[in-house]
Parts: C-alpha cells; structure tokens; sequence
C-alpha cells in the first residue's frame, strides 16, 4: 500500500535500505528498480529492533523496475516503521536529493541500528 515513484539516483544495496511505514496488516512483495542483471534476496525486519520477519531467498533479478514477492505474506502492524534490506550485486536506483515519502525513506544501514 506504500510506494515511492521517484527514481533519480544510483544507490548501493551494500550501504543502504528502504524503510517505509504500512497501513495495511501484511506485506506479500515489493518493488525495486535494479540497473543490472544479478541476484537478490530480500529481508523484511523491523526498524525498531531489526528482527527479521520474512526473507524472499534468491531471485533473479533484472534491469529495470522488477516485482518480488515473499513466499508468503508477512504479517505487519500498520504504522509501525520496517525495513527491506537488498542483498545483491547490482546497483539500484532510487531518490536521494529529497523526502517525498515522509513516512520512511533510504536510511544508512550503518545508522540503523
């Protein structure tokens, strides 16, 4: 139920997650926009205490903007903040220079926790 549409800035899932802040009770899959062919695997946790709750496993991934889905919906408490960190070997694209998702947002995994 969340999205973020502005794509502008080439971002390294080695550094960096996407947090973001549900008003619906679970999350089944997500969107990344990646700029190469590779690998992925997708970890849903929780913000506040980094407990993983869902993990996607391997995909395939390729360029462009590419659906994964969790092998099963995750239940989630809309308005509590969560985190989707990206393990893979390409680069991703998102927005840097501003906030337009107020709600969460690109965060340093270094800063997270």
């Amino acid at each position: 139920d969340q999205q973020q549409p502005i794509a502008n800035v080439t971002i390294d899932p080695v550094q960096y997650g996407q947090s973001f802040t549900p008003g619906l009770n679970n999350v089944a899959g997500f969107d990344f926009y990646f700029q190469t062919p590779s690998t992925a695997a997708v970890e849903l946790r929780e913000f506040a205490t980094n407990t993983l709750l869902g993990s996607t496993g391997l995909v395939v991934v390729n360029p462009g903007e590419q659906h994964i889905d969790l092998p099963a919906p995750v239940a989630v408490t809309p308005g509590t903040k969560y985190a989707l960190i990206v393990n893979t070997g390409s680069l991703l694209l998102g927005e840097g220079p501003s906030n337009p998702y107020p709600a969460g947002g690109i965060f340093s995994r270094l800063d997270a926790h």
